[in-house]
């Protein structure tokens, strides 16, 4: 024990405490377990403190002479010492083992901290424990931090990131998981698909901002109109999903259905110049313990809400395999017309439109047929839509200008003069710059004059995105293309229509003409059109007119163009021609007034 060096290599029992029992020269030792910069204490059997260096008087806010001879459980959290008397217990038997504690700090703080414990035994006596205490809290805290960044990314991964509702994915599991339930517990359930009605329009009109805002606002009123333990789901862009679960009828569906309507009914406030007037439909269909797939059970409620939205009946419905059958021929319709448009199963039919005064066939409107090879015609009513919901406006848009300026110059080229022929156009397309690059083509192919050609809008269709629509009529102006405004009458911004879009026509729609005989209303507003028309120098023509009486009226009133069966039903593009070389029987020498 000379050598100085060799109270290094001396058993890990001979720690610093043992020298300041023994008095033993060895202070080097003692000032090393001082001045170490990890908090230690050595403990006797019953837990006392025997010693406690300088590290340890910093991380608890104790003198060291406070805390020798304390019970090192009173340093601890209430909530932890019956953790350190089974901690103690262990290494008194001779393990070294660590645990978490919460230590008490000065004015009442804690600390979190754990405690390495090693026991210092003489053959199989326990004489004293070396204790490290360890500061977990910069560790707890970033494990903290993580955990929050776990959960945040977690429910990131499931909820929807505008409305805070569970998405997609999220909605699928609980619907598994509600499904098993209901098998398991003999429980009926429900599935609801909630689709907001003129939501587009509302998010083209007034920007991104007030459609995010209807959404919000759309799914906090489904959220609060159901029980807790329902699933409200974002799926989609405008689109719920309900799962309502431990239900006993129809009838409780009856209810709640009722209840969401009536929360989205109500107008939305403070997102727009004006209040907007919110309403949805609404698809449900049951499931019971019989169920087994439920990814089929969102497609049955998607079927019934579809139906819904094209009837308009009530709001909400329910899925049944008649509904379903519906759904099958659209279905197989959407397939169908994309072979129809490259396969040459559209046609084109021309109803005339005639000139009062001249009493001759001032032009006519080319009207899309679809000649289907097993279910024979069906008309645009029909298909129309499904070919926007599928992305084939355009290239059938394309083709019926190309059809529509080859007749009308070949009708040019046999002899017949004619003021227009006119083309309608859809939502889609009037928004689409891409409708100057085909109607230049159009006109460029065929070699139809520009004024010649008439392009028909719905102001559904110019509202649906009033800025885009604006730029492209104004181009489609410059070009020398006349303008049409069909359904006058039927929308709320006609007068809007007239003043920021340049209109070379307006048409009185077929609703206003058709109730002349029974509704005197209809004769004051169509005076009203007519004689604003004049005064902004914009032509007017009624369709629908059916009836001499109808023709007879409106000639009195100042409309001299005229579209509709009383004239000729629309039909092909050969019997177009014969009419062109008839005379007009239809219109009698001398019309009486109104």
């Amino acid at each position: 024990m000379d050598d100085p060096d060799a109270r290094w290599a001396m058993p890990p029992r001979l720690l610093p405490i043992e020298y300041l029992q023994r008095g033993e020269p060895a202070m080097d030792r003692a000032q090393l377990f001082d001045r170490a910069p990890i908090a230690m204490v050595c403990l006797d059997e019953p837990g006392q403190v025997l010693a406690a260096n300088h590290a340890t008087a910093h991380l608890l806010g104790r003198p060291v002479n406070y805390m020798q001879r304390r019970p090192f459980v009173t340093l601890v959290a209430q909530e932890d010492q019956r953790r350190l008397v089974s901690h103690l217990t262990r290494v008194a038997n001779g393990e070294r083992c660590e645990t978490d504690l919460t230590m008490v700090m000065p004015r009442g703080t804690t600390l979190p901290t754990t405690l390495v414990s090693t026991p210092i035994m003489r053959g199989n006596h326990f004489e004293y424990s070396h204790n490290a205490i360890l500061d977990m809290s910069r560790r707890w805290q970033v494990e903290k931090t993580l955990k929050k960044a776990s959960e945040r990314l977690e429910h990131i991964a499931h909820h929807d990131a505008l409305t805070g509702l569970a998405n997609r994915y999220l909605f699928e599991d609980r619907l598994v998981r509600a499904v098993t339930r209901c098998r398991r517990n003999g429980w009926m359930g429900a599935l609801v698909f909630v689709d907001l009605d003129r939501f587009k329009f509302y998010n083209d009109t007034f920007g991104h901002a007030v459609g995010d805002a209807i959404l919000v606002e759309a799914a906090t009123r489904l959220a609060m109109a159901v029980r807790e333990q329902d699933t409200v789901c974002r799926y989609s862009g405008d689109e719920f999903l309900l799962i309502l679960e431990n239900i006993t009828s129809q009838a409780d569906v009856d209810v709640v259905l009722g209840k969401l309507r009536d929360e989205i009914n109500r107008p939305v406030y403070g997102v727009a110049d004006r209040p907007l007037q919110l309403s949805a439909s609404f698809g449900a269909t049951l499931f019971d313990k019989s169920t087994r797939d439920a990814g089929l059970l969102i497609k049955q409620a998607d079927v019934a809400m579809y139906q819904v939205k094209k009837s308009r009946r009530d709001g909400f419905g329910y899925y049944s395999p008649q509904v379903d059958a519906v759904a099958a021929r659209r279905r197989q319709l959407e397939a169908d017309l994309g072979m129809a448009v490259s396969g040459l199963q559209l046609r084109l039919e021309y109803q005339a439109q005639v000139d009062i005064d001249a009493r001759h066939i001032s032009g006519c409107e080319a009207l899309l047929r679809w000649e289907h090879p097993v279910r024979g015609r069906i008309l645009p009513d029909e298909f129309i839509e499904i070919a926007e919901h599928a992305g084939l406006t355009e290239k059938i848009g394309e083709w019926v200008l190309h059809r529509a300026c080859a007749d009308a110059r070949r009708w040019l080229d046999e002899g017949y003069q004619l003021d227009c022929i006119a083309v309608n156009v859809s939502a889609r397309d009037v928004s689409s710059e891409r409708l100057i690059g085909y109607v230049q083509d159009a006109l460029a192919t065929s070699g139809l004059p520009p004024s010649l050609l008439e392009i028909e809008i719905t102001e559904t269709s110019v509202m649906h995105q009033p800025a885009s629509a604006a730029k492209v009529l104004g181009q489609l102006s410059e070009l020398g293309v006349r303008l049409a405004l069909d359904d006058f009458g039927t929308g709320y911004s006609s007068l809007r229509c007239l003043n920021d879009f340049p209109f070379n026509r307006i048409k009185i729609d077929k609703s206003f003409v058709l109730g002349l005989d029974h509704n005197e209303g209809n004769g004051a507003i169509i005076m009203a059109m007519t004689s604003m028309a004049e005064n902004l120098g914009i032509e007017v023509i009624a369709e629908g007119v059916e009836t001499e009486s109808q023709m007879s009226k409106l000639a009195a009133w100042g409309v001299k163009l005229m579209q509709g069966f009383l004239f000729a039903r629309p039909d092909s593009a050969e019997h177009f021609l014969s009419l062109l070389s008839a005379p007009l029987r239809t219109i009698p020498q001398s019309l009486p007034a109104a």
